[in-house]
């Protein structure tokens, strides 16, 4: 057989791989990791998190790339390989990361929206609505999102714009009069600017 005319140190290579192939899933792990055990390479305050993603995304790459090769050559010799589970892992925490930072943007290009929203047009009930539907979205996302760092200020966010919501709500009753505004900012410390006539009250 062609094997058995192999350099000896190729075939010990080869034996070696089941714990190459470790060492790689642990470095790997280790890295997409972030290396503090918190799995969350871009907290939401990262300034561009799909450039780290794309990033991360080609180091994984080249893991599994490096894990096919051994997977190969272990196959050769009929060597015992480990599964490589590690860098599966790493894989679909990424998936998740992606899917999480998509929704992330989706969000917030809507709160920015509303934001821009004169006060008379602001419909609470449909932006009420949406809200519900993002954090009924956002709670069905993968449970192993929930310790992440990105997640967790992703569902803070809409549950401040829905206490917001209820507030602007409140605050269009036309029952509302000036002096319950005057009563507002100096409770607040915060200075309405717009003319009382503007808000209906």
């Amino acid at each position: 057989m062609v094997c058995l005319r192999l350099p000896s140190e190729r075939w010990y290579e080869c034996r070696a791989c089941p714990s190459d192939g470790r060492v790689c899933q642990y470095q790997a792990r280790r890295r997409s990791r972030g290396g503090n055990g918190s799995y969350s390479p871009e907290p939401f305050d990262c300034n561009d998190p799909y450039d780290l993603l794309d990033k991360t995304d080609k180091e994984i790459a080249d893991y599994e790339n490096q894990m096919l090769k051994i997977q190969e050559s272990a196959s050769l010799f009929e060597v015992n390989v480990p599964d490589f589970k590690q860098i599966k892992q790493c894989r679909k925490e990424l998936r998740m990361l992606k899917q999480l930072w998509d929704y992330v943007a989706i969000v917030e290009t809507s709160v920015e929206d509303w934001k821009t929203t004169p006060w008379r047009k602001i419909d609470v009930e449909n932006m009420d609505i949406e809200c519900k539907k993002f954090a009924k979205e956002i709670r069905a996302m993968d449970k192993e999102m929930r310790t992440w760092d990105t997640y967790t200020t992703l569902e803070s966010m809409v549950k401040n714009m829905l206490t917001s919501l209820r507030a602007v709500g409140e605050l269009q009753n036309p029952a509302i009069r000036e002096r319950h505004w005057h009563q507002l900012m100096k409770s607040t410390k915060v200075l309405w600017s717009r003319p009382f006539g503007e808000i209906g009250c």
